[in-house]
């Protein structure tokens, strides 16, 4: 079957996880990045809702094509899509462009226009 790969073996996976298993994997600089970022975004006028689901965009676009499950036909890679509405006023628009703030930071990363 074309495009199929290979189960990967043990020796691959144990080269994948030696930075993990060293030690040599740089700390975590927030417990966690969901609620960071609502605390971040607490002080604007968008709704809780809208926040959480910016993390998550946030997460997602980061990600890029970098993160996949291999499958017997192919490379899978995750997909979101994510629809905010509400009138205008709510705070769509701030975390729209705190996430777009966010990925400028990543080099190499295709920004939101």
């Amino acid at each position: 079957m074309e495009g199929a790969r290979q189960k990967g073996t043990a020796q691959e996976l144990k080269e994948v996880l030696k930075p993990v298993a060293s030690g040599n994997v740089k700390p975590r600089r927030l417990p966690d990045w969901i609620t960071s970022f609502e605390e971040y975004t607490s002080a604007f006028p968008s709704p809780q809702l809208f926040k959480k689901w910016g993390a998550i965009a946030t997460i997602a676009m980061a990600l890029e094509r970098k993160c996949w499950i291999k499958t017997n036909i192919g490379d899978l890679y995750p997909n979101l899509y994510i629809l905010c509405l509400a009138p205008p006023g709510v705070g769509k628009t701030i975390i729209s462009s705190t996430i777009q703030e966010f990925l400028g930071e990543l080099p190499d990363h295709l920004a939101l226009s």
